[in-house]
């Protein structure tokens, strides 16, 4: 109920009680006059009690109303609120300025309707308002749950988008529009796809003199080993970090390839406890550094699975290098391999520091490492389980 809508029969009722009192006055008794008096007096002090407040609440309102609008037109990501006939109500400056369509046309009870997509300068508020007319697009929260998120991209020129859309109700449950908010992430992508580009251009780079380094001193190793004994524990060493650092090289350009889309599967018939046997291999010298002890139970029969080989054998050799790194003095490393029904299930248990539960959420997070291995192993990529998960 509207101010307008108390006020009205409030001032009608002292209107008509005055004119009563008046009347009073001069044909009613003295007494009822003086009643008639003290009801006007007491009405008369409720209306402007309530005009007081009235117009305090309107002075707060006008304030409040105000600072929204402020907060509203200055926002950087665009808001545009419309009803289910895409009939724009309201939307700030940012909106405006995204579908380059003036404010005052946006703000005249505009329609939005599909054919706009064909129209020259209308295409990014179609696509935004109809994202199903995009070519692609990505949804971003889970079907049927609100708020509905969805990111996608315009071509021509090169444009990226992530909308967030809110459903209005009223105090019945009905629904009676829709607010989008709507964050434009051209730039953003433009920087991240230079960072990726840059840290593959990068690590690709090193790797070359790495690879090269890594095997002279495992050349140089075997040498140590046979003729220069003194020399073995350092020789050792400098193989140890070379084969570290490639490691982290590795990790980089595998972390720049999957993000690229680069990174491409072959599926192929292979024997997976002998895959695990060949990782095996290859993590040998790291396991003797840290001298971690390694039990294997193969199965009692070969598993057969389809699946990439080079793919598998990263993620349970990222596996397997969080294992030993992580792990306490003289600990150990459990690997089982069994075969249940149509699946194959490898164990690896490890005698590690453990994950704190406040991490446990983020650990196939991108560079992200426990609070509790970061000086125990200051040399990890934080990129291992990062690149297991995505694979």
């Amino acid at each position: 109920m509207t101010y307008t809508k108390i006020l009205t029969p409030l001032i009608g009722l002292l209107v008509l009680m005055l004119g009563l009192l008046i009347t009073n006055l001069f044909y009613a008794p003295l007494l009822l006059s003086a009643g008639a008096l003290f009801i006007f007096i007491g009405l008369a002090i409720i209306v402007i009690n309530l005009l007081s407040s009235l117009s305090s609440s309107s002075k707060t309102i006008d304030v409040s109303t105000s600072h929204f609008k402020a907060l509203f037109d200055h926002l950087e990501d665009g808001v545009c609120i419309y009803t289910p006939e895409l009939r724009i109500l309201e939307c700030n400056d940012a909106f405006a300025r995204m579908v380059a369509i003036p404010p005052e046309i946006l703000h005249a009870a505009f329609i939005v309707k599909p054919e706009f997509a064909q129209k020259e300068g209308y295409r990014v508020l179609a696509s935004l308002m109809f994202p199903s007319l995009v070519p692609s697009l990505t949804e971003e929260s889970e079907p049927g749950v609100w708020p509905n998120i969805i990111s996608f991209s315009l071509e021509n020129p090169s444009r990226s988008f992530l909308t967030t859309l809110h459903q209005l109700k009223n105090s019945e449950g009905a629904l009676v529009g829709f607010l989008k908010i709507i964050r434009e992430k051209t730039r953003e992508d433009a920087l991240l796809k230079s960072k990726t580009e840059f840290i593959h251009t990068a690590a690709h780079q090193l790797r070359t003199p790495l690879t090269g380094l890594h095997w002279a001193l495992q050349t140089i190793m075997k040498t140590a080993e046979e003729k220069c004994p003194e020399l073995n524990e350092t020789t050792r060493e400098a193989f140890l970090v070379s084969e570290r650092a490639l490691k982290i090289v590795n990790d980089l350009l595998d972390a720049a390839r999957i993000e690229e889309g680069k990174f491409g599967g072959a599926l192929s018939a292979l024997n997976l406890s002998t895959l695990v046997e060949n990782v095996l291999k290859e993590i040998k010298p790291l396991k003797d550094h840290y001298g971690i002890a390694i039990t294997y139970n193969p199965p009692s029969s070969p598993i057969i699975i389809k699946a990439d080989e080079e793919r598998l054998a990263m993620v349970i050799n990222n596996l397997l290098d969080n294992a030993i790194r992580y792990n306490t003095k003289d600990g150990s490393v459990i690997i089982s391999l069994q075969e249940e029904g149509t699946r194959a299930q490898l164990v690896i248990q490890d005698t590690g520091v453990g994950i704190p539960e406040n991490d446990k959420a983020h650990i196939f997070d991108k560079l992200y490492r426990g609070s509790n291995v970061a000086q125990l192993e200051p040399n990890g990529s934080g990129l291992g389980l990062y690149i297991a998960k995505i694979l």
